[in-house]
């Protein structure tokens, strides 16, 4: 007789996207209070889901299962996405900001661009020590919680990616 997870990880994907959505709330309700601008809570309730569901595609080509572990290491990732979305998203507003206080000189694409290179790369770097800092993990022979740790470094790894992507030039 085997044991049947599969109850259990059904909870646990529904716990992970209650946590998502609960993220998302607090993160645009964060913004909103502090910014007081609606476009701006946007980015982040993009930005966090597209992260998650690109952590799935490393997860897909190296055979790793959607397991009460690896998405525990998602939900704990999406702490270090957020951070991300909003120092991209306060430096965006800070400098359209300075940009309207100067009589908006040029375009407001032009201003965000320029704000977003300038946290881009340190928010790319600070996403990727992350990753990089679980790689030491995978030198222990089977780690009870490597699953964790992977989904982990898959979550932070994709968020670095779509965050050096926003910076690029457009």
């Amino acid at each position: 007789m085997t044991y049947d997870r599969t109850g259990l990880i059904r909870r646990s994907i529904e716990t992970l996207k209650h946590t998502l959505i609960e993220e998302l709330v607090i993160v645009s309700i964060v913004i909103l209070i502090f910014l007081w601008h609606i476009p701006s809570a946007i980015i982040p309730i993009i930005t966090i889901p597209v992260a998650v569901i690109l952590s799935f595609i490393p997860m897909r080509i190296s055979g790793t299962t959607s397991n009460i572990m690896s998405l525990g290491g998602i939900a704990i990732a999406i702490g270090a996405m957020v951070d991300a979305a909003i120092v991209v998203v306060e430096q965006s507003h800070k400098k359209l900001e300075h940009w309207e206080a100067a009589g908006r000189p040029g375009s407001a694409a032009r201003v965000i661009v320029d704000a977003v290179k300038e946290v881009g790369g340190p928010s790319f770097f600070s996403l990727l020590v992350i990753a990089v800092s679980f790689m030491p993990i995978f030198a222990w022979p089977s780690p009870p919680f490597w699953r964790s740790r992977w989904t982990r470094r898959c979550d932070c790894s994709s968020c670095a990616l779509e965050s050096s992507l926003f910076a690029r030039d457009g």
